[in-house]
């Protein structure tokens, strides 16, 4: 890592004043949210679904006054104009961006911290990772909390690509990994995160995080029994949906493409899709649901062989928003038919 940007992100990170900091709504948004505040305490924290700044988010920051802004895990630059507007209405506020995600936009700056990978290297590495790297790098005593980041990576499928830090996890902690990054202890404890948000949504994410920044040990997190609970609901929701798959997929002609639209209370797109990908690698699987804001769209191809993060941007023009890694992508589409004829013809 650059050690420029590097001290720089110490640097910022010691700012006083008002401090706000939004994360992505998932295990690794949550996980990386958890692993700064152990040691940089004083943040007003809020969850956010994705990198879309809603109508009236420019007005909310500022009226906060924030002295340092950080985002982790939401690919922000996507909306590099909205950021732009809020720097220029708060010429003293700092901001950090640790990000994984496919750029758009290099926003680094004198007031700016921008700080992903994949600027110099077409590398996939979970943001928990990152944030992990980024405190070890600044002399923080994090080496008990590698936990935190594996989960972290676990609920970003990317394991393989972290593998000699999931090794490192398991020599430190025999038997967590036992059985495969899903199945073992910590995955399972991955899945309370990810079940704790598909339950309870932005308030499921919050829980997560004050559990993670509370407890002390892995065991503890593990063993809640709210989070615990929470899951088992999740489970049997989940289980109904699957059974439906085989019978209800539409698979189109040329392309590896099934889709299969669900209908729940719950937001389990991701998961879904996860799940179904796992079992069908060589396919890719387009999990919709529709929404009061739109059609929810979620899609995953294990093969590695297409670029779906790619895909999804071209696809999505004009009709919503979209983007995401090249074996994982999201949207969020109001013309589901020509969204669909897009990636087809895209796939094809």
């Amino acid at each position: 890592m650059d050690k420029k940007i590097l001290d720089k992100i110490g640097k910022f990170l010691e700012t006083p004043g008002k401090r706000l900091l939004f994360y992505h709504h998932d295990a690794d948004g949550v996980c990386s949210a958890a692993l700064l505040l152990k040691f940089f305490r004083g943040f007003e924290t809020m969850p956010r679904e994705g990198p879309r700044l809603e109508e009236g988010f420019v007005d909310d920051v500022v009226k906060k006054k924030p002295d340092l802004l950080v985002f982790l895990d939401i690919p922000v630059d996507q909306e590099w104009r909205a950021v732009r507007e809020i720097q220029r209405r708060l010429p003293d506020l700092r901001l950090i961006i640790i990000d994984h995600h496919i750029p758009e936009k290099d926003l680094n700056s004198s007031r700016t911290v921008h700080y992903n990978p994949r600027f110099k290297k077409d590398i996939y590495l979970p943001n928990a990772y990152l944030v992990y790297r980024i405190l070890e790098a600044l002399g923080k005593d994090i080496k008990s909390l590698k936990w935190i980041a594996g989960m972290g990576i676990i609920g970003d499928y990317g394991f393989r690509e972290c593998k000699s830090f999931l090794q490192g996890l398991e020599k430190e902690n025999p038997g967590i990994l036992k059985g495969g990054p899903f199945s073992s202890r910590l995955g399972k404890a991955t899945e309370l995160i990810s079940h704790a948000i598909t339950l309870k949504g932005l308030k499921g994410a919050r829980e997560a995080l004050e559990l993670l920044i509370k407890e002390e040990s892995f065991e503890g997190f593990a063993k809640n029994q709210r989070l615990r609970l929470w899951s088992k609901k999740v489970k049997r929701e989940i289980k109904r949906i699957l059974a439906g798959f085989e019978r209800d997929r539409i698979a189109y002609p040329n392309t590896s493409l099934l889709e299969y639209r669900i209908r729940s209370r719950l937001n389990l797109t991701s998961i879904i899709s996860t799940i179904l990908a796992t079992e069908n690698p060589r396919k890719v699987i387009m999990i919709v649901k529709e929404t009061e804001r739109g059609f929810k769209v979620s899609l995953r191809c294990q093969s590695g062989k297409i670029n779906l993060g790619a895909l999804v941007k071209r696809a999505v023009k004009g009709i919503g928003s979209g983007g995401g890694h090249k074996k994982a992508a999201g949207a969020l589409v109001r013309d589901l038919e020509l969204f669909r004829e897009r990636l087809i013809n895209l796939l094809s």
